[in-house]
């Protein structure tokens, strides 16, 4: 699915994207080691034409919603929703590739969008997501956009050669926590 509309917070921005993003930044930062040190697409192989079958498959799914992270009007990341329908919820999964953004709020903001238009417009009632235990900016990203740590799954992932936890984050839809 794609998003109808765009979503905009201040100068960040999510769009849909469509086959040509795979064409900007997007393919570098799927080669660099330190933006991909926390994401399980590292253990792929990436071309222009991989993520351009990936964002038109994306695009075509009935339970995905994937959106370019725009800030300035530059392309600087990607936010994506997994959701299942029967149960009201959704998975997202977030990367902020413009290293020169890191730390700004970016990933906070647009987790926010995100997530009110899940409630709001999806009828999601539960937003949750994981991460490695290292990655601290992810983890204060959604944190600062109001999900609450669910579990950690001790020695989850590997990263950097070494067993790492997993931390998973939730958020429900306000006055609904826990209930259908």
């Amino acid at each position: 699915m794609m998003l109808r509309r765009p979503l905009a917070d201040g100068a960040v921005m999510l769009n849909a994207l469509d086959a040509s993003a795979a064409e900007g930044p997007y393919l570098g930062w799927m080669h660099d080691a330190e933006i991909g040190r926390f994401l399980e697409s590292r253990f792929s192989s990436h071309s222009v034409e991989s993520l351009a079958r990936f964002i038109r498959a994306s695009n075509a799914a009935p339970n995905i919603l994937l959106a370019g992270i725009i800030l300035d009007g530059c392309h600087v990341g990607n936010i994506k929703l997994t959701l299942d329908h029967h149960h009201r919820r959704a998975e997202i999964g977030i990367v902020v590739g413009d290293r020169e953004v890191w730390g700004r709020g970016v990933a906070r903001t647009a987790i926010r969008l995100v997530s009110a238009h899940a409630f709001d417009e999806l009828s999601m009632s539960k937003l949750s997501a994981g991460c490695y235990a290292d990655n601290i900016g992810s983890i204060r990203a959604f944190e600062a956009a109001g999900f609450h740590r669910e579990a950690v799954r001790p020695g989850h992932y590997i990263c950097d050669g070494r067993r790492v936890d997993g931390v998973y984050l939730a958020r429900f839809i306000a006055g609904h926590e826990g209930q259908a």
